[in-house]
């Protein structure tokens, strides 16, 4: 009882200033969600999604992952709309739960992604799926495209899991921060 009391305490009351230069606006109230970045966030969300990871444990041949705001499904089948068929039946469940559960995904941020082991037969893997189509809660088909790379936790996947796109990326932002960068030395 004291720890539900505690996390109660923790989520309501909540106010946010937004600081723009050296302007700061006032307080406004927070009513619903969690505080960004307070180190309880990922633990309570965990807590919250504990019944979605226990829902998709039923599932065959997919799985859910989950990391605080960001999750994927991944379906091992035989052939590759078999597989994206499978991922999106559980996307529908899964928007079914966040419904239910007074939350939502965007579906801006929805990607499609296959990889499929290379064959000479395709016959035996299937061709080149260009999308896909699932309902939401509200029962409205949205169509989902296939794309040639995700980012899921700061990683790009490609299609064929070659690794230059992360790379690439990665340098660019570390070159992008080292040129604004000064650097002031003093020998002592």
């Amino acid at each position: 009882m004291y720890v539900c009391d505690w996390v109660h305490s923790f989520l309501t009351g909540q106010t946010v200033s937004l600081k723009m230069g050296t302007h700061t606006s006032a307080p406004c109230a927070v009513h619903n969600g969690m505080p960004q970045g307070s180190p309880l966030s990922p633990i309570l969300s965990a807590l919250y999604m504990a019944s979605l990871l226990d829902m998709a444990m039923c599932w065959s041949h997919k799985d859910l992952m989950l990391y605080v705001d960001d999750g994927a499904i991944y379906a091992i089948l035989a052939t590759t709309q078999a597989a994206v068929t499978s991922a999106l039946m559980g996307y529908e469940e899964v928007l079914c739960w966040l419904t239910a559960n007074g939350l939502s995904a965007d579906p801006g941020k929805t990607e499609l992604i296959t990889f499929k082991k290379k064959c000479t037969n395709t016959d035996l893997i299937g061709g080149q799926i260009w999308g896909g189509c699932y309902a939401n809660p509200q029962a409205k088909c949205l169509n989902i495209t296939t794309v040639t790379s995700v980012k899921y936790l700061g990683v790009y996947i490609t299609h064929d899991l070659n690794w230059t796109k992360h790379v690439d990326t990665m340098v660019n932002h570390t070159r992008s921060s080292i040129r604004g960068l000064s650097v002031l030395s003093n020998s002592i």
